[in-house]
Parts: structure tokens; C-alpha cells; sequence
């Protein structure tokens, strides 16, 4: 009995090498019959996936550094290598350069005579931070009504030797819009000695003259 289980007549014994040859556990076991067809996607393709899923998930960058996290997406993934999950700062930097690169693309639609109307709005953080959203509008080169989100800022606060108003007009003199400002609105929630000083540098640098529009709107904050 014994020579026949060792022979390569026998049955059982092919059997029980061949289930003892994938026991390697359940992450192992997938590598070892992974297809393909399942590593059909690029490094860029995978982290704008993970940074829509975060943002529409309402979840923080911080979940990448999650152990538990990583887990789950080198079980899911079980490809040939280790699946390299972005770190949070580079997922912020990925963010950063898609909405520069989407900004980019939306003021290419905006006529080079056309100038545009600045909305300031004030959100309040969970935290007590200050944060303004400048928002560009105009009408593009097919005279459709056209918005922009120029920026989302943490506004600095005066007491920590960091001008606020500098803050905002360098955001929009990078944007290449500082020449170009038709209005300026601003909801009253901003504080009046900002809105003054802002109003005063904005004439002084050329962005708007004394004539143009400059004025406050009712408004609340809005809480983030």
C-alpha cells in the first residue's frame, strides 16, 4: 500500500499535493492565479479613483494612512505586486494640480477683452478657521454663463504678521485676473476693515478703479 501511494499511479496522492501547493492564505492564493486582465489600470488612473471616492465619501486624506485601510485594498486588488497606496500629502498635491489643471482649462474659455465679476464668500471651519471661496464669473467666447472656483482659502488672521487682503489678491493676480476684475461682491459676514483695506489695495495695484463696482451683499456664513 505503501509503494502504491508513492508511485505515480496513484490518485490520491496527486490530489493532496496539489491542494496542499495553494495554501498560502487568501491575499497568496489570488496572486498565485491572478489574470491579466485585472492590473488593466494605470497609477493615475487608481489614485483619481481613490480621490473621487474620498471626496464624494465625504472621508479624510488621513484614511490612506490606515493600516486597516491598506489591507482592504491589497485584499481587493490581490494583483501580481503590492498595490502602492498614495500617502495623504501626495493625494493633496494630486488634488491640487487637477483643480490648477481644471481652472486652467475653464479661464482658456474666457474672451481676452472680457473682463470678469469676483464673488467673496465666507465659510467657517469646524475648528474656528476663517475660510474664503473666491469665485471668477463671466461669459465665455460663446457667451455662456460661466463660473469658476479660483480659490478655497484659509484666510490668516491679522495677528500673525500675515496680510489677509495680500492673501487674496496675490490668488487672483496669479490667476492672471487682476486687470480684469469688472466687480468685486462681497457678503457682509466679511469684516469691514478687510473688506475697506481690500477695497483700497485692489484700487491701488489697478485691479478695479474708484467708479467700478465694489459692494456687499447680505449673506451668512456658510459651515464646512
Amino acid at each position: 500500500m505503501g509503494k502504491h501511494l508513492k508511485s505515480n499511479l496513484c490518485r490520491r496522492s496527486k490530489e493532496e499535493v496539489s491542494v496542499s501547493a495553494v495554501t498560502l492564505g487568501p491575499i497568496q492564493e489570488s496572486r498565485v492565479s491572478f489574470s491579466p486582465m485585472r492590473s488593466r489600470f494605470t497609477k493615475a488612473q487608481f489614485e483619481g479613483h481613490l480621490l473621487r471616492t474620498i471626496t464624494s465619501a465625504n472621508l479624510s486624506f488621513e484614511v490612506t494612512e490606515e493600516p486597516i485601510f491598506r489591507e482592504l485594498l491589497d485584499l481587493v486588488y490581490s494583483g501580481p505586486q503590492a498595490l502602492e497606496v498614495p500617502s495623504l500629502k501626495k493625494l493633496r498635491y494630486y488634488m491640487h494640480d487637477i483643480v490648477t489643471t481644471y481652472q486652467e482649462l475653464q479661464l482658456q474659455d474666457l474672451p481676452g477683452d472680457s473682463k470678469v465679476s469676483i464673488a467673496l464668500c465666507c465659510w467657517k471651519g469646524p475648528f474656528g478657521q476663517d475660510f474664503m471661496a473666491i469665485t471668477a464669473y463671466y461669459f465665455d467666447k460663446e457667451w455662456s454663463y460661466r463660473e469658476v472656483l479660483l480659490g478655497f482659502e484659509l484666510i490668516c488672521r491679522s495677528e500673525t504678521g500675515n496680510d489677509p487682503c495680500d492673501q487674496i489678491l496675490g490668488l487672483i493676480q496669479e490667476k492672471g485676473l487682476l486687470h480684469r476684475i469688472f466687480s468685486v461682491t462681497v457678503d457682509y459676514r466679511v469684516d469691514e476693515n478687510l473688506m475697506l483695506l481690500l477695497r483700497e489695495k485692489l484700487t491701488s495695484s489697478g485691479g478695479i478703479s474708484s467708479w467700478q463696482c465694489f459692494v456687499g451683499v447680505p449673506g451668512i456664513v456658510q459651515t464646512i
